[in-house]
Formats: structure tokens, C-alpha cells, sequence
């Protein structure tokens, strides 16, 4: 920055009749830079309605150089970087330094604390002073509150979504992980086998991939470059989102000339890169090829709101028949708070297992096929069972239901279907009778004999019920006036 040329360097006041010193746009540009690049190298998110995060970075990066962290400490040791000292602590080579003692990496400093494991790949350290300035740790976590996630079904009209919270996150609870990479080729898993395989509760879709099952524009996973911008297997791609180590999600574009290297020595921990930033600053941005923007389909979107929360939306579709475009995905994730939100994979990738079960299948083959991937969010905490609540389903024609929730009414218990049924109308003997509109694809299953159960009508007339392609349907061994009873079966690739 320089001082405003001026002969003294000085400004001064103008009156009525000698003008006060012009302040020109270059003086305003290097003020403004240099305030924000205080509050970036600190970490945290610029916000015009905070007038305190230049105190704040300033706060923060003098513990990030470890003032007075030393002088208490029984034990100093040195890592040449942070893969070393990672590396080390792998090995067990700490095992026998003594709790309270400083590790110093990079300029972050560290402390022992046998047992604990705050941060992904430092198990028996944490960050000192409540701030590890390589990431992995958000300094405006609440400690004295747990970290709560939770998954919503929603349907509104033709709109069908499940939404993942992460309230108070600490920062592991979600990570962006490759199924399996090397140094020259990526793998793909189904999130089944993904979180099966790894002991993960929750598994999400999360980039797309190209050539190789390799990936596209800036990817950085677990604090560590996996390929630059210019490395891109499939020609140039300009937008990705990044989970910094202060907790927020940044929209890292490529026209900003930040390498992917200089972004993690800012903090990130991890990037995902595909359809773009759809919301920032609490607006919509579509900033992609009209061909993708426009189209109808599953979307898996990525936000946050004011206070840290995390979301990520699972929107159910199918390419080109249902689902959401771009936009209105943006408008959805604006309704749910997100002030920035990240356009994932999404189609037949759109996928979340839930515990046990896909609580989002894959919409692939009429939701009949698990569709492998090559990069998965996952979440790391205690979770409820999945459910879904009840589902109301349209009544077929002269079908009536004094039920308040509805005649004929499904609902997903982790991987079981139940379906509930109480319809009145003219069922005649012998006679298939539907009893509403088609079975939600996503509740059908593989084997048809599953989805028959019994069902009673009045003075205990019995008959089957069984869903088809088109409805579900009752079949009575006697007229009767109304039916009730309920079924269930496994959801669809949950075994």
C-alpha cells in the first residue's frame, strides 16, 4: 500500500474556498485490498454487515503465531511441514510426549491432548488456543453446544426433497472423501458399499467426474492438493465451493487466480467442483452453460446459512422429466436461509444412505439401480434413524377416507415401507378396485411379491391388496362398504 500523494502525505479538509484533498479510486481499491486480504489470511468469510472482522482476523491471527502459548508448556517440538507432523503422529512417534505440549507446523501450533480427536488427521492433538491456522478447526464453534444433524423429507406439491442440517458443526462433521484415488486414476463405489466399507453413517454425492472417473477444476481433499484449475481432465472449468477451517463455504472461482496450493495454506480443507454457485450473498448466481441452467432434474445442492448451519439438498427428479432447473434449485436453497449454496452432481447421482438405507436412491433405471461415484460428502456424527413421516397419496376416483392424514398413506422407517389404508367407496366382490394413484417410485421395489398384505372390510370381510406399476389396489372376497389394514417391505437397494 502507499500514502496518498500529496505533498505531506497527509489529507486535509476542505472549506469554502480551498478544496479538501480528492480521494482517488486506486487509494480507495488499496485500502479496501488490504483490509480484506487481513480478514482472508485470517480465515474468515468477508461480511459487509460486521464492522469488527478486521479486530477479529487481527485477534486471530495473533494466536495463530502462538503468543504466550509457549511459556506453559512442558514439552516444544518441531515438523519440518504439516504432512511430516501428520505423518509422525500416524506412526505413533508421539505417543509418549505428555499432554499440554506445543507441536509447531507451518506456523500453526498445535497441543497435546491424548485421546481427544477434533481434528480429521490429528488424533491426540488439539488446535491451541481454539485455532489451528491450517484449517480443521472453526473458531466460532460453540463448544458448549453439541452438534446436532438431522434429515427432513419434504414434499410440496410436485417437490420432493430431503434436506441434511448440520447445526454447531464441528469441523469433521462433514468432509468431502474420494471413493478411491491414487496418483494416476480415480475409483467409483456405490454410497452403500462406500460407507459400508469405511464405517461412515452418512454418505452423500458429491462431485461429478470425467475421463478416468477423475475430476474436474480446483480439488482439494482433507487440507491437501489433489489437482490445480489448469490439471482439469475435461478442459476448463471456473467455479468450485470450499469448506474453510473457520467453518464457512466459499465460492473459489477461477478467475480470482488463487491456485489450489494458496487456498489451502488460507485454510481450506476440502473443495467440490461441478454445476457452480447457484447463491451468494443471499442471491441467485447462475453463472453456467444455458444446456445445464435450464435443465429439469435431481439436484444435490450444498449451502449455509448466516449462523454456520450447513444444508445440503437432495432434490428428487429425473433428467428431463422432473426435479428442479438451476434456478429454481437456487430459489428452494434461498427459502431454506442459505446465504451461499453450491451446485453438486446431480441425476442418477443424487444419492444419500442413511444409517441403513437410502434414505435419497438413485432416480438411474427408475430408481431400481445404485449408481457407483467417485466422491462423497460424509458426515461424522450420531444420527437418528431415517423417516420420513407420513405420505398422503392422491385417492383414486370415488374414493373417500374419513382419516385426517389421508385414505392411503406410506411412510419410510429407515429401510422398511409401511402403507397404511382407510378408504370407504363401492367395493365389489371379486373385483379389482384402485385405491389411489401410482406408488412414489422411490417406495417400489425389486420384488412385487413384497408389496401384497391383507385388508378387512365391514363385518370382517376379507381381501388382498396389492401395488402394481400403476396402483395400489384391493381385490375383496365380498362386497363391503370400506377397507382398512396396512403392509410393508423393504426399501428399494437397502439389503
Amino acid at each position: 500500500m502507499d500514502l496518498i500523494q500529496t505533498p505531506n502525505k497527509q489529507f486535509i479538509d476542505g472549506d469554502r474556498r480551498t478544496p479538501g484533498t480528492p480521494v482517488p479510486a486506486w487509494w480507495l481499491n488499496q485500502l479496501q485490498g488490504e483490509l480484506s486480504a487481513v480478514v482472508a489470511e485470517a480465515g474468515l468469510r468477508l461480511d459487509k454487515n460486521n464492522q469488527e472482522q478486521v479486530v477479529e482476523a487481527i485477534k486471530n491471527i495473533a494466536e495463530r503465531q502462538g503468543k504466550g502459548i509457549l511459556d506453559k508448556a512442558p514439552l516444544v517440538i518441531y515438523a519440518k511441514d504439516r504432512a511430516e507432523f501428520v505423518a509422525k503422529n500416524s506412526a505413533n512417534d508421539y505417543q509418549s510426549i505428555p499432554d499440554g505440549a506445543i507441536a509447531i507446523a507451518e506456523g500453526a501450533f498445535y497441543q497435546r491432548a491424548a485421546g481427544e480427536k477434533k481434528i480429521a488427521d490429528l488424533t491426540g492433538w488439539l488446535p491451541a488456543r481454539g485455532l489451528e491456522s491450517i484449517g480443521n478447526y472453526r473458531s466460532g464453534y460453540d463448544v458448549n453446544k453439541k452438534t446436532a444433524v438431522t434429515i427432513a423429507h419434504k414434499r410440496d406439491g410436485s417437490t420432493v426433497a430431503d434436506i441434511v442440517s448440520i447445526k454447531n458443526p464441528k469441523i469433521n462433521t462433514l468432509r468431502k472423501v474420494f471413493a478411491d484415488r491414487s496418483a494416476s486414476s480415480y475409483g467409483r463405489k456405490t454410497p452403500r458399499e462406500f460407507a459400508r466399507q469405511n464405517g461412515y453413517k452418512v454418505v452423500i454425492n458429491a462431485d461429478g467426474w470425467a475421463k478416468n472417473n477423475a475430476h474436474y477444476g480446483l480439488q482439494i481433499e482433507n487440507g491437501q492438493v489433489v489437482q490445480d484449475w489448469a490439471e482439469s481432465p475435461a478442459g476448463t472449468w471456473n467455479s468450485a465451493i470450499v469448506f474453510m477451517g473457520d467453518g464457512s463455504l466459499r465460492h473459489a472461482k477461477r478467475s480470482d487466480g488463487i491456485t489450489a496450493q494458496q487456498w489451502v495454506e488460507r485454510g481450506a480443507l476440502w473443495s467440490v467442483c461441478f454445476a457452480g454457485v447457484i447463491v451468494e450473498d443471499g442471491q441467485k448466481v447462475i453463472n453456467t452453460s444455458p444446456e445445464i441452467a435450464n435443465a429439469v432434474s435431481a439436484r444435490t445442492i450444498i449451502g449455509q446459512k448466516t449462523d454456520g448451519e450447513l444444508i445440503i439438498i437432495m432434490v428428487e427428479g429425473q433428467s428431463g422429466k422432473y426435479g428442479m432447473t438451476l434456478d429454481q434449485a437456487a430459489a428452494y436453497a434461498i427459502d431454506q436461509g442459505c446465504v451461499i449454496a453450491y451446485a453438486a452432481d446431480g441425476g442418477g447421482s443424487t444419492q444419500c444412505w442413511w444409517g441403513d438405507c437410502y434414505a435419497v436412491p438413485s432416480s438411474d433405471g427408475n430408481f431400481m439401480n445404485e449408481r457407483p461415484l467417485s466422491a462423497f460428502f460424509v458426515i461424522d456424527a450420531d444420527v437418528a434413524q431415517y423417516d420420513t413421516g407420513y405420505i398422503p397419496l392422491r385417492l383414486a376416483e370415488k374414493m373417500t377416507s374419513s382419516k385426517p392424514i389421508g385414505g392411503v398413506v406410506f411412510r419410510q422407517v429407515g429401510k422398511q415401507i409401511n402403507v397404511e389404508i382407510e378408504c370407504e367407496s363401492s367395493f365389489l366382490a371379486n373385483k379389482v378396485t384402485p385405491l389411489c394413484t401410482t406408488v412414489p417410485m422411490r417406495y417400489q421395489t425389486k420384488r412385487l411379491t413384497e408389496m401384497k398384505g391383507i385388508v378387512v372390510g365391514a363385518a370382517g370381510v376379507i381381501g388382498g391388496i396389492f401395488a402394481g406399476a400403476t396402483h395400489l389396489s384391493v381385490n375383496m372376497l365380498a362386497a363391503t362398504s370400506y377397507v382398512a389394514g396396512n403392509f410393508g417391505w423393504t426399501a428399494i437397494n437397502s439389503n
